[in-house]
């Protein structure tokens, strides 16, 4: 499929841009600082890399990492003069971003977790790796957890290992 000016002349986005009159512009090819989201993803791209490094998580889970990433990257602050320490999401709602999911457990760490099938009081814990928030799945605090087996599951009630856990579960 043919990108750039010349893919588009004749497409449905050249008529939706002449019908609502949307000024369009193109940036240099190879030139990120034109454009402000290329610098985020640079941003993004580089912590994706330095949590698989530092955590030694296996490459095949960047799309779960890439979502952590990116969504903690999304509630906390950056350091725009202008957004006084305040997400943008803050600035336009006047609300402020619960980060708990991101504070709590980190990537790939290791963590107690129930599953969402079994119920309570018979719910036990199962051992597992944080694969960060797993949005719409169970209740707001469910995190994405890798089994031992490798399979992924939406966990409630995830809670990380304390150090006398981590050395008894001989992690």
């Amino acid at each position: 499929k043919e990108q750039g000016a010349k893919g588009t002349h004749k497409s449905n986005w050249v008529k939706l841009i002449k019908r609502y009159d949307i000024r369009q512009t193109f940036i240099q090819p190879y030139c990120w600082w034109q454009n402000a989201a290329e610098n985020e993803i640079g941003h993004i791209r580089r912590d994706i890399k330095a949590y698989t490094h530092r955590k030694g998580s296996p490459k095949r889970l960047w799309g779960f990492l890439g979502n952590f990433v990116s969504g903690k990257r999304s509630i906390t602050a950056l350091s725009i003069p202008t957004a006084q320490g305040r997400t943008g999401y803050e600035i336009v709602t006047r609300e402020t971003l619960d980060i708990t999911l991101y504070v709590n457990i980190g990537w790939y760490d290791w963590v107690y977790y129930r599953e969402a099938k079994e119920k309570f009081p018979f719910a036990r814990e199962l051992l597992g790796r944080c694969l960060g928030p797993a949005k719409d799945e169970g209740s707001g605090m469910a995190q994405w957890a890798l089994k031992p087996s490798g399979k992924i599951a939406p966990g409630r009630s995830a809670r990380p290992l304390s150090d006398d856990e981590i050395g008894r579960a001989h992690v």
